[in-house]
């Protein structure tokens, strides 16, 4: 059989041991804020820590999507604006054309319709954050070039595929944004050019006015009013849109405020709670240490006698 020669100062060790540990962990979770940062530290709260920091990172790169979301809306809406005025200027253009007065220069209005087209052409290459904001999914490259040699004026570059979706943090799909075909270069069902078609109705004026064609040029004021119409049904799309994603986006934040606080409540340090939690070890400790010093030394001649 074995024998201990001092069990008292295995038991001081041992309760000098936990205290040191103890005071080291509260220590820690006090420069941390960290209460919980181990399975063991709350095992009934674990898995509920765990969903809330899971539940926070979705909502965050939710919150980041929608706001990039949300710049490219507020950049195609502004562009839409931009698209309407020069559709009245061009409507403008349309009635000095189209009247009877022999002073009418259409030669010289033909080159300023041209450079409208070409601005409309640029306004659907809108640019937010290095995407072309009209161009879908195909976002790295403008979706028209103007060209004259086409009926419309203008040669699509690349083919426009549907735009990415933006999903809300209760997994709501917003509204897609609209694509440079829909909203510059509209078609009818059976694909033929709409009359509302902007890119179309600019280019037939250019061509009235070049060739002289009241006419033409009184038809085509007729597709520019038809199209102003059709961009103002876009437009009121685009303010629909951002109304959802400003509600998405504060809806983000209040939910993200309530898990942060639910998770704080779990997992950070109540630091006012340590500091005395530690002050109390402290005293302890100091207190086994001195009650330690006291006792007496016991040799091994003493457990002989």
């Amino acid at each position: 059989m074995t024998f201990r020669i001092n069990s008292r100062a295995d038991q001081f060790l041992l309760a000098a041991d936990r205290l040191q540990a103890h005071a080291q962990k509260t220590q820690s979770e006090i420069s941390s804020g960290i209460r919980v940062s181990a399975a063991s530290d709350a095992p009934a709260d674990v898995g509920t820590i765990l969903g809330l920091q899971n539940r926070l990172a979705r909502s965050v790169q939710s919150r980041s999507n929608i706001t990039r979301y949300q710049a490219e809306v507020d950049a195609s809406e502004l562009a839409l604006t931009k698209a309407v005025e020069l559709l009245d200027k061009a409507k403008v253009l349309a009635t000095t054309a189209g009247s009877d007065l022999p002073t009418v220069k259409r030669s010289t209005l033909a080159g300023q319709v041209e450079e409208l087209l070409q601005q409309m052409v640029a306004l659907a290459g809108t640019n937010s954050d290095g995407r072309f904001v009209f161009s879908g999914a195909n976002d790295q490259r403008a979706p028209y070039t103007t060209d004259l040699q086409q009926p419309n004026g203008t040669l699509r570059q690349a083919v426009i595929f549907p735009a990415r979706q933006v999903e809300t943090v209760d997994g709501i799909t917003l509204p897609q944004p609209l694509t440079a075909d829909a909203v510059f270069d509209a078609t009818d069902a059976q694909g033929a050019t709409a009359p509302s078609n902007v890119f179309a109705a600019l280019n037939r004026l250019r061509l009235a006015l070049v060739h002289d064609n009241v006419g033409e040029v009184r038809a085509a004021s007729d597709n520019l009013t038809a199209g102003a119409a059709h961009l103002n049904e876009k437009l009121a799309y685009y303010g629909n849109l951002q109304n959802r994603l400003e509600d998405a986006s504060n809806l983000a934040a209040k939910f993200e405020l309530n898990w942060q606080q639910t998770l704080s409540e779990l997992r950070d340090t109540d630091i006012a709670a340590a500091a005395v939690d530690l002050t109390q070890t402290r005293t302890h400790l100091d207190a086994t240490y001195g009650a330690q010093a006291q006792r007496p030394a016991v040799s091994l001649f003493d457990y002989l006698k």
